[in-house]
C-alpha cells in the first residue's frame, strides 16, 4: 500500500513536470513566432512596389529597360513609357534605366519613393578619325 502511494506520487510529479515543460515550450514558441511576425512586418514596410514613366524630351519611350542594379530582375516600359517593377524593392536599391541611343540613368529608392519619372538624354556619338577624301570612289559595278 505504501509502495503504491509512492508510485502514484512519483507518477503525479512526472506528469506535472511534463505539463510544466509543455507550457514553457508553448510560451517560448509563441514568443519566437511573435518575433518572426514582427520581423516580417518590418521587412514588408521597408519594401515598396515602384511605378513610373520613362521619357525623352519628345515624349514617352516605349520599350525602355528598367533593371535592378546587380541582378537580372527587370521590366520594359509599355507604349506609354509606363512601368511597374515586378518585385518589391527595398530602400537603397538602385534602378537602372536604359534605352538604345540614350545615356543610362540610375535612381536610388528612398523611403518616400513610390513613383519615378525619368527623362533620358540622347547619347552623344563622336566619330574618331578624319574622313579619307583624297581617294576618289570607284564603283565596281559595270554598266
Amino acid at each position: 500500500m505504501i509502495m503504491k502511494t509512492l508510485i502514484q506520487k512519483h507518477n503525479l510529479k512526472s506528469i506535472l513536470f511534463i505539463g510544466l515543460m509543455f507550457i514553457g515550450f508553448l510560451n517560448f514558441t509563441s514568443a519566437l513566432t511573435e518575433k518572426k511576425i514582427t520581423n516580417m512586418i518590418t521587412k514588408l514596410q521597408q519594401t515598396k512596389t515602384i511605378k513610373g514613366v520613362v521619357s525623352n524630351e519628345d515624349g514617352p519611350l516605349p520599350g525602355a529597360d528598367v533593371l535592378l542594379k546587380g541582378s537580372r530582375i527587370g521590366t520594359v516600359t509599355d507604349k506609354n513609357g509606363a512601368f511597374t517593377f515586378p518585385k518589391p524593392l527595398k530602400i537603397n536599391d538602385v534602378l537602372e534605366f536604359k534605352y538604345l541611343g540614350y545615356e543610362a540613368k540610375e535612381v536610388i529608392i528612398k523611403e518616400n519613393t513610390q513613383f519615378i519619372e525619368v527623362t533620358l538624354d540622347e547619347a552623344k556619338i563622336e566619330m574618331i578619325g578624319a574622313l579619307n577624301s583624297g581617294k576618289p570612289y570607284k564603283s565596281k559595278r559595270k554598266n
